[in-house]
């Protein structure tokens, strides 16, 4: 899902944002928004980093509060107080682990205060223990009138001394709360934990650069090959999602799968979801009519390269009420020019989901000047914001695109007036470029000149941003 927040949203730091921010576990309805303010923090490090108490309610998650590592490191207990800009009842809050790449001061015991005047917190409203993760971490209580708030963290999931928070939120009555169930493994058919750290524990422990990775090292155990997890609580789902393995290797991507749920992670009945997932690194979402179960199984029955094994980085659910992004598979259906006898240069190799591979328009025999397009279909249609541009990634820049026209269409003939036009930033990083939401099934990327005026375009990749 992408989110896309303004500056001046940023700054007021409604609870809207806050929860639009931190994703698809909390959603907000028609109320009115509160802003939040430290008032106090035990500890905060503003030597050695920005670590102080209000990067906890900045709306940024690469912002942090930290408690004091430079010179001293004071123990738990720690806690942080926030004024709401207004009294109101509130009915949960909601806690992000720090987003970088480590793990310090990221909360697991915790205690949760109310307090109308910042300074009589009575008893905990709520207690519990944080699961390790990077995701954002929802909880819910009864509704309580408050305008202060008080997080006690009282300890660190490596018993480290400090404390810290990307963001906190609070989640008001009368907001809709749909609430992530916790993923454990239960079951794997087969897990490679002699050559690599493949265990299938990796599939749900938020980390992309960790993977579940069937037995290769001694035997290899072919297909099919299935994966059991449980939910906790319970909860009904309207999809799942699959991260193939984020490393250079593709070995044990999924090709043809089926999903299947179950109450009790023994009867499992017909799947709920069949198909084949597309090549690429990015993730893959496939929603089903709602289904209530605290089981789920993932069955690989192939695999991209048609070898034994199979892997994932992570695998989710999607719970019911959350907002999903359906990311089209792209199909390009024309382009007025490539190049497929000096070197592999067809149109295709655009949405291959390869970096290393390109389109590249004819240059042996022949090279056809400007302007030149590519056509794309997306499937399913939708509603896109932006599309991407890649140039090509190896060391020549023969064929990148300078200036463009960008175009949508329902049918793939009528492309009417360009929905952005512009000029491409020199260099080799991907090009993103926003626009209001349009709905459309074709896309066309119409380059209008090269960056040193020659005759050629090229694409390593190009995709497309679903609302």
């Amino acid at each position: 899902m992408k989110i896309k927040l303004s500056s001046s949203l940023a700054l007021t730091l409604s609870m809207t944002v806050v929860l639009a921010l931190f994703g698809a576990a909390a959603r907000v309805s028609a109320v009115d928004p509160v802003s939040l303010k430290v008032v106090k923090v035990d500890s905060e490090e503003t030597a050695g980093e920005d670590g102080k108490g209000a990067n906890a309610v900045d709306g940024d998650p690469n912002t942090k509060w930290h408690t004091q590592w430079q010179d001293n490191s004071p123990g738990y207990p720690h806690e942080i107080i926030i004024e709401l800009s207004r009294a109101c009842k509130i009915q949960g809050f909601t806690y992000l682990p720090r987003q970088d790449d480590t793990e310090n001061g990221n909360i697991k015991d915790y205690e949760f205060y109310v307090s109308e005047d910042g300074k009589e917190f009575g008893s905990p409203v709520k207690k519990g223990a944080f699961e390790r993760s990077k995701g954002k971490k929802t909880v819910v209580f009864q509704p309580k009138a408050c305008k202060f708030v008080k997080l006690k963290a009282l300890s660190e999931i490596n018993d480290q001394a400090w404390a810290a928070a990307a963001e906190i939120g609070v989640i008001q009555e009368g907001e809709k709360v749909v609430i992530k169930p916790t993923l454990k493994v239960v079951k794997v058919d087969s897990e490679e934990t002699a050559g690599e750290d493949g265990k299938g524990a990796n599939a749900v422990d938020g980390d992309p650069n960790t993977k579940w990775h069937t037995q290769w090292q001694d035997n290899s155990p072919s297909h099919p090959h299935e994966i059991i997890i449980e939910l906790d609580p319970p909860a009904k789902i309207q999809g799942f999602t699959y991260l193939p393995r984020q490393d250079d290797g593709e070995n044990g991507s999924i090709k043809d799968y089926e999903f299947y749920v179950s109450d009790d992670g023994k009867e499992f009945g017909q799947p709920v979801a069949k198909g084949a997932f597309a090549g690429g690194k990015d993730k893959k979402t496939v929603l089903f009519e709602l289904k209530q179960c605290r089981f789920v199984k993932l069955k690989a029955l192939s695999e991209l390269a048609d070898q034994a094994w199979t892997s994932a980085a992570e695998i989710g659910v999607v719970a019911e009420g959350e907002k999903v992004s359906i990311k089209p598979v792209l199909k390009v259906v024309k382009a007025d020019s490539e190049e497929t006898a000096g070197e592999d240069g067809k149109a295709a190799n655009a949405v291959d989901g390869d970096p290393n591979t390109k389109w590249h328009t004819q240059w042996q025999d022949n090279s056809p000047g400007y302007p030149h397009e590519i056509i794309i279909e997306l499937n399913p249609p939708g509603k896109i914001t932006g599309f991407t541009y890649l140039p090509r990634q190896d060391e020549g820049e023969n064929g990148t695109i300078k200036d463009y026209e960008f175009y949508v269409s329902e049918d793939g003939k009528e492309f009417g007036q360009p929905v952005k036009k512009g000029t491409f930033e020199s260099g080799k990083t991907k090009k993103t470029v926003i626009f209001d939401a349009t709905a459309c099934k074709f896309i066309k990327l119409k380059a209008l000149s090269e960056v040193n005026n020659q005759a050629w375009a090229s694409a390593a990749e190009i995709d497309v941003i679903p609302e």
